[in-house]
């Protein structure tokens, strides 16, 4: 084995040589491949935090309505007949005043 080597330092130079640039083009390749799929996952993330986005989903016309407080209102007993409450919208807000309560699935307005 060492015989070999110290016959030809040269030629053992070169193929070491030949070896690192193989195994910098692999370490490269792997590189870009690895980049791409992260890339690829971020795109994805970023795509899904979107939709969930609560700016979004404001520009699908639902809106956030708060008690003057700052607690969000999901739940027609949170709030009471003249109390105010914001409304805030895609483009800006309202602030109204609570004139009726309606109370569990009758939504008839």
């Amino acid at each position: 084995f060492w015989v070999s080597h110290l016959k030809h330092p040269k030629k053992r130079l070169e193929e070491l040589s030949v070896h690192i640039d193989d195994l910098t083009t692999q370490l490269r390749l792997g590189m870009d491949a690895s980049l791409k799929e992260k890339r690829s996952q971020l795109t994805l993330l970023s795509e899904k935090l979107e939709v969930l986005s609560p700016l979004s989903i404001l520009a699908r016309g639902y809106s956030i309505v708060r008690k003057p407080g700052g607690t969000i209102v999901n739940d027609s007993n949170q709030v009471k007949p003249e109390e105010e409450i914001q409304i805030r919208l895609k483009k800006g807000a309202i602030l109204s005043k609570v004139i009726k309560r309606i109370d569990g699935e009758n939504l008839d307005c």
